[in-house]
């Protein structure tokens, strides 16, 4: 399922009002494409493979992983022998959380189906029940798979380090001016978060914030 989001969208004319140095940012980028995953177990799977991890080692385990399974269900999950989730490059720990999550799912114990129905603070009380899933990784869920509209996870990485670049921020800023930039957000803050990612993605952080051109302005 895609969501595409293009400049004269309401979502992103409202961030950009609100928020004009985000705003020059989207218009330089333009419009923006989020594929959602809705298979909301092969989604997590691959979540808590690729914690702690580069995008590329995760790619790669989780391809392994895939080619073990064939299909990646719960049943399957269960079935391949811990020796044989090592070999592919999958930690003893995570081994213990995706085999934790498909017994879980396999006993009715998570109904990752209903969780569309559920509230974001509810969707992340039920998905940090499972062991190996933080807060991160369901903020994470709920923006690339729910599709939710106004999740910020302040506990990233790479977001932090956009909003630092972004807004010349020295290292140690404040936590109050972090909220001060992201309340303006609302209730786009996912959006806003995708943009700022993509800052890193397409190695925009590696140059001046200064360099960032309005596109609307610079073609009136």
């Amino acid at each position: 399922m895609k969501c595409i989001f293009k400049l004269d969208d309401e979502c992103l004319l409202h961030l950009s009002n609100k928020d004009p140095i985000l705003g020059k940012l989207i218009s330089h980028i333009g419009d923006y494409e989020l594929e959602l995953n809705k298979n909301y177990f092969v989604k997590l799977i691959s979540s808590i493979i690729g914690q702690q991890l580069s995008v590329k080692a995760a790619d790669t385990i989780f391809t392994r992983v895939k080619n073990l399974c064939e299909e990646i269900n719960p049943q399957n999950i269960l079935s391949i022998d811990d020796d044989e989730l090592r070999s592919a490059g999958v930690s003893r720990p995570k081994i213990k959380y995706i085999k934790h999550l498909s017994e879980e799912v396999i006993n009715n114990r998570i109904d990752l189906n209903n969780l569309d129905d559920l509230s974001d603070e509810e969707v992340i009380s039920e998905l940090t029940k499972i062991k190996g899933i933080g807060r991160w990784t369901a903020e994470m869920f709920m923006i690339f798979s729910l599709g939710r509209l106004d999740v910020f996870s302040t506990a990233d990485v790479g977001l932090r380090r956009a909003i630092k670049w972004l807004y010349n921020l020295d290292d140690s800023f404040d936590i109050s001016i972090l909220n001060e930039i992201i309340d303006n957000w609302k209730p786009y803050r996912s959006i806003a978060s995708l943009y700022l990612w993509e800052v890193i993605n397409i190695g925009l952080i590696n140059k001046s914030p200064d360099s960032i051109k309005n596109k609307k302005s610079s073609s009136s």
